[in-house]
């Protein structure tokens, strides 16, 4: 589905990535290098939030780009939260893992999903830009911390700890 958005609208973008469509997913907190006995901090830390957390509906948006659309790097498909739920469970992601030294987000949190990224800067194809997605919405009933590993073939994501909101 968005996977096709796209290949139909970047295709003759040179150095673009697609995303496969099994390594899409939405960012809550990137904690960078951690080590495996950090994973049970986490999940402790983590639990709670989840615990508190009634799941929530998202929807496809608009497409754009990271950092600008002359110097386009990562093309991607926002996502549309209309009661901040993703964005108010981001934060309290955020400033739970503050507690054990990960550092803060110094930038607003922006829902997103990564649809194809850039090997060098280029100027954003402006079908892209205007592209009209497909709605798609979807519930969001758990997250996970993934382990990303980066090879030439794209990320390999294995997860460790799966978080399940309540219902």
């Amino acid at each position: 589905m968005l996977a096709g958005i796209c290949s139909r609208h970047i295709k003759d973008l040179r150095g673009a990535k697609p995303v496969r469509p099994e390594g899409m997913h939405l960012t809550l907190k990137f904690l960078g290098d951690i080590i495996s006995t950090q994973v049970e901090d986490i999940s402790t830390i983590l639990n709670p939030i989840a615990e508190k957390q009634s799941c929530f509906a998202l929807a496809t948006g608009r497409t754009g780009v990271f950092p600008s659309p002359k110097k386009a790097r990562v093309l991607w498909a926002g996502i549309d939260d209309p009661r901040n739920s993703c964005g108010n469970l981001a934060a309290g992601i955020d400033t739970a893992l503050g507690a054990l030294g990960f550092e803060r987000e110094k930038r607003p949190f922006s829902p997103h999903l990564t649809l194809a990224r850039l090997r060098e800067p280029a100027p954003a194809p402006q079908a892209f830009l205007d592209a009209e997605i497909e709605c798609i919405r979807f519930e969001v009933c758990r997250f996970i911390l993934f382990r990303s590993v980066l090879n030439p073939s794209g990320a390999i994501y294995t997860p460790l700890k799966e978080f399940r909101l309540k219902k």
